[in-house]
């Protein structure tokens, strides 16, 4: 197996801190939970455009065994994330935690083990 990919859709979450200091925190304490090593700082792209259902902040983190990515929707309090890492991780954990961070309901996650086609 190469990795493993959490994929994760959060509803009724508390969309005051879809912002980018509160998501950086998040961000350092899950690596800290699951042992996961940061490169750099996160990247974050506000969009603003003119689909009202499309404003939110994306964020990407890569951690040495690869990436976290983050989408807010504003709109409808929702949180859309992928964790893939190459390093195992407790998802259970991580589930719980994002749950309590922002204040919100895992509506849908699958997990995926990335390379067994081969």
């Amino acid at each position: 197996m190469f990795g493993k990919e959490l994929i994760m859709d959060l509803k009724d979450c508390n969309a005051e801190i879809f912002n980018e200091v509160d998501i950086e925190q998040y961000i350092v304490e899950l690596c800290k939970l699951i042992d996961m090593e940061r490169v750099g700082n996160p990247l974050f792209w506000q969009y603003d455009g003119e689909h009202e259902h499309l404003k939110g902040l994306s964020v990407m983190q890569f951690i040495k065994t690869s990436s976290i990515v983050i989408h807010t929707s504003d709109l409808d309090s929702r949180i859309y994330m992928d964790i893939f890492s190459c390093k195992d991780f407790d998802e259970s954990k991580v589930l719980e935690f994002t749950e309590k961070w922002f204040e919100g309901v895992v509506a849908y996650y699958e997990l995926l083990f990335r390379g067994k086609g081969e």
